[in-house]
């Protein structure tokens, strides 16, 4: 397949967003100007993440004409490899904190170990340890059903991600289920796999369905988000008090990616680096956040432009060595 120079775009900027989640760029403006990027835009970019993969990967399985499950397989062992090197970073940099805040201690690493087990030794590498249990239930569905049963599934188990994780906090019998399953450590590696696996079933739909005008998609696209900015205001009011996905947010990030992989957007010079530093930009912009707050103090904002800044030059260097085989991949 052909470089997509718009995918490997958003890509990029779809880090840049997580950045954005965690350093909370807006914190001091305006209220409403915080929510809006923090508990909506920002929070767009793992559901473009995970459809960009279903839809990538199916591609590959088509083209393969569904007979073997290597692109996946290949995917979900590459996933679980990157879960477990960067773990073992993280648990360098933990190590230090520890040590700083006087926990260094052997409950500090049987916690981390627990942490590990269920799939979140640092917070952020969450995404990978769920994206590689899902890629192991995605070939299966996609490859039995058909359309129809996918777009269910998909649908139900959004909805039940939705529930648990969002409306649960304005409905008292949900939030005590919640709560329960919270001390057991079972609930949030359930609803990794919930929030994951639909979204992987979306892009899958996307590749193997002709694509949307681009006019109807970008339309569509503008619908879904209103609703969802209506839905996220709407929870508000109502108590809610997490804002991870709702329900828009499944057919707003369907039709925002139909409108982006099938815009023609053309680029002066290979983009494929850049998407390929995607992922060093998200599994490194932690580190970076821990250098800054330990040497520069300074502002919500700033220390967001600088983490983007510094994030994506060490990854595009990173790439860069291992396209040179300086490093090993």
């Amino acid at each position: 397949m052909s470089r997509n120079a718009s995918v490997d775009i958003a890509k990029i900027i779809a880090a840049i967003f997580v950045i954005g989640v965690h350093t909370r760029p807006f914190r001091m403006a305006p209220e409403m100007l915080d929510f809006i990027f923090d508990k909506i835009i920002f929070r767009f970019a793992v559901p473009f993440f995970a459809i960009c993969t279903g839809y990538f990967m199916t591609k590959k399985l088509l083209k393969d004409g569904m007979s073997s499950w290597m692109p996946v397989k290949s995917m979900a062992f590459k996933t679980a490899g990157l879960y477990v090197v960067w773990s073992l970073f993280y648990l360098i940099v933990s190590v230090f904190e520890w040590y700083k805040s006087g926990s260094l201690t052997v409950s500090s690493f049987t916690g981390w170990l627990f942490s590990f087990a269920v799939g979140t030794s640092y917070y952020h590498l969450w995404y990978l340890s769920q994206l590689f249990l899902a890629l192991l239930l995605f070939y299966p569905i996609v490859k039995k059903l058909d359309d129809r049963w996918i777009l269910t599934i998909a649908i139900i188990l959004w909805s039940i991600g939705v529930f648990v994780f969002v409306y649960s906090d304005c409905i008292p019998f949900m939030y005590r289920f919640v709560r329960e399953h919270y001390v057991f450590g079972a609930f949030y590696g359930t609803l990794g796999r919930i929030r994951i696996l639909p979204l992987l079933l979306i892009g899958s739909l996307l590749a193997k369905r002709p694509a949307i005008e681009q006019k109807k998609a970008g339309l569509f696209a503008l619908i879904s988000l209103v609703c969802l900015f209506g839905e996220v205001f709407i929870l508000k009011e109502m108590g809610a008090i997490r804002f991870k996905y709702e329900f828009f947010s499944l057919p707003f990030a369907y039709f925002f990616f139909s409108l982006v992989v099938n815009s023609k957007i053309s680029c002066p010079f290979d983009t494929r680096d850049l998407s390929k530093s995607s992922l060093y930009v998200y599994v490194l912009h932690p580190a970076v956040i821990l250098l800054l707050q330990q040497f520069i103090v300074t502002s919500d904002y700033m220390c967001f432009i600088l983490v983007s800044i510094i994030s994506l030059f060490l990854s595009i260097g990173i790439v860069w060595m291992k396209r040179r085989k300086i490093l090993v991949n």
